[in-house]
């Protein structure tokens, strides 16, 4: 389980050190006032101690009014997600990325929340916590079809598991990995397709 995990991390550095995101300034958009989708286009992959969370469903949306922000919140939800083998479950409960400009995202839930990962042998939480790195974009297309891709290589993030099978027992860790990418696209009120970018 866990060479798996540091495989995917150092996989993940690679492509991170190779994408094209160091003159990466701000987000923007053709026009104010921009419904920001978000669809998977990889499966997002989640590493614990316990074993790996791999979900072949996400989806995001967030609604922007600014042309240029330097910051982006996305509430994501996860589905058809399987551990071991089984079914699992991904609850976010509220919990949140906000993405910097920069490379570095954190997660934010509300006070009493935590996200949830559960399979049919353990129980893993995460909560809050700022300036996971990292993750790199790519900038598609042209004119109103501009789009961006997210590739998400986050390592080190917080979480606790739950449950006498888990590997840790219950017991905060530092070493977990979140990798996955996704596609960011603009609309406007009315559905038409809008173009985004980072520069």
């Amino acid at each position: 389980m866990k060479l798996g995990r540091y495989a995917l991390a150092v996989a993940l550095a690679v492509l991170l050190i190779a994408a094209p995101s160091a003159a990466a300034v701000e987000f923007h958009s053709e026009g104010a006032n921009t419904t920001i989708k978000a669809t998977q286009i990889t499966t997002q992959q989640f590493f614990f101690d316990t074993g790996e969370f791999k979900c072949s469903k996400a989806s995001a949306s967030e609604f922007v009014n600014p042309t240029t922000w330097s910051t982006l919140t996305l509430h994501p939800g996860f589905s058809s997600c399987t551990s071991f083998g089984f079914t699992a479950a991904v609850a976010m409960n509220d919990c949140s990325y906000l993405i910097h400009i920069g490379g570095t995202f954190d997660i934010q839930c509300p006070a009493g929340k935590v996200a949830e990962f559960s399979s049919v042998f353990c129980t893993v939480t995460v909560s809050s916590q700022t300036g996971l790195k990292s993750y790199s974009h790519t900038n598609l297309g042209f004119g109103s079809s501009r789009t961006v891709i997210l590739h998400f290589g986050a390592t080190g993030v917080d979480y606790e598991e739950h449950g006498v099978l888990c590997e840790n027992g219950t017991e905060q860790t530092d070493n977990g990995v979140f990798g996955g990418s996704i596609e960011l696209r603009g609309f406007t009120a009315g559905g038409v397709q809008r173009g985004i970018w980072i520069s």
